[in-house]
């Protein structure tokens, strides 16, 4: 599957498809301009719209895409037992400079970084977003509305692929079938929009 990867890690959506493999091996799903779906439970759901298309890894990041920013990154090991599973322990700074190493690494124009570091050229506090940062094509962090309208997958029930819960570990990895570890990426089922562990991992 890695050979595979590595022949289609052209950065860039090519034909009809509607994802894409960047240089670090990670399958962007673009999410075309949604129309205004429900986001929300109970007495806090209400209807949102988005106003752009974006694209989301369909995956987490992993341990061993983490240590390639950061090599000897202090992970918790014990819930994280193979470097293929999701990187823990991040902080939002070490998020933001991650999405710009990123950046660096598929060659996207430094106007189009949606982070800018502090005045000591650190990403911690002190460094803001950049102007219009969703409308750039830089990478980042999704806002709320992104994330959820990406794990619904234009579901309105409780869970993306319907109401009964005892369907969850066939999509999410939880405490009742993980042995309270991670695992892991994209071992489980989908979502509509091609989404791994939305649920839980």
């Amino acid at each position: 599957m890695k050979a595979i990867d590595k022949g289609l890690a052209r950065g860039k959506v090519e034909g009809k498809r509607q994802w894409y493999v960047n240089g670090q091996g990670q399958t962007m799903v673009v999410v075309p301009k949604p129309d205004e779906f429900w986001m929300g439970e109970g007495q806090e759901k209400h209807r949102r719209k988005i106003d752009r298309s974006f694209a989301i890894a369909s995956k987490e990041v992993t341990v061993d895409q983490f240590l390639r920013f950061r090599k000897g990154y202090q992970y918790f090991k014990q819930y994280a037992p193979t470097e293929d599973c999701p990187v823990n322990g991040v902080s939002w700074y070490e998020a933001a400079g991650y999405c710009n190493w990123l950046n660096e690494q598929e060659g996207i124009a430094k106007e189009e970084w949606c982070y800018l570091p502090n005045e000591n050229g650190k990403y911690e506090a002190g460094m803001k977003m950049a102007e219009n940062y969703l409308r750039r094509t830089g990478y980042r962090l999704p806002p709320e509305a992104e994330w959820e309208h990406s794990c619904r997958a234009g579901a309105d029930t409780a869970f993306f692929f319907g109401e009964p819960a005892d369907l969850l570990g066939k999509y999410a990895w939880y405490s009742g079938n993980s042995l309270s570890i991670s695992q892991p990426v994209g071992t489980l089922r989908p979502n509509d929009l091609g989404f791994f562990d939305m649920h839980g991992n």
